[in-house]
């Protein structure tokens, strides 16, 4: 057993809040769903690794866990409690009923508000504000340039330009 499938169905158990004695989720489904999860981020994410997720053995590798990847562990564990949150508010509106008959009413759809809340504030919104973080860091470190409007330190320039101090180095390499 690979050492994710101990511990991220424990972070996906800790999001959705199934820790009761009669669990909402057995282990295999949310490990299922951490595959599942894996395979969708992958197509949203540029990891700096390639992971390999197998569908029927329901197994990832390079195992994130043992490797301390970070960035794969709370995304791949945020998109499972998101898809476990989505599926329980599909199941749950199935149930739901509206009846009037005369004066009198029953409705049981209006719990499904704090569904719709979960969905909104919680591992789905999470993920997609940790996804949007991850792009522009990633962004940000996409190139860069060093410029200064003073003169390098070793040069004997005292005027704060740029063209200068380039066109005396050039001149030592005997390049202008």
């Amino acid at each position: 057993m690979a050492v994710w499938q101990s511990v991220l169905p424990n972070i996906v158990r800790h999001l959705i809040g199934d820790f009761s004695t009669s669990q909402t989720f057995t282990d295999a489904r949310i490990t299922q769903g951490i595959v599942v999860a894996g395979l969708m981020v992958a197509q949203e994410h540029t990891f700096a690794i390639d992971y390999t997720f197998d569908l029927e053995s329901y197994d990832i590798t390079p195992d994130p866990v043992a490797y301390s990847y970070n960035d794969a562990i709370a995304l791949f564990t945020l998109k499972t409690a998101c898809m476990l949150n989505q599926n329980q508010y599909i199941t749950a509106t199935g149930t739901g009923i509206k009846v009037k008959d005369g004066d009198s009413s029953v409705d049981t759809t209006a719990g499904f508000g704090g569904y719709k809340d979960i969905l909104t504030l919680g591992p789905c919104a999470a993920y997609q504000k940790l996804l949007k973080s991850m792009a522009l860091t990633r962004s940000m470190n996409a190139g860069g340039a060093v410029m200064s409007p003073f003169s390098h330190e070793n040069s004997n320039l005292t005027m704060p330009t740029f063209g200068v101090y380039a066109r005396q180095l050039f001149d030592s390499l005997g390049r202008c």
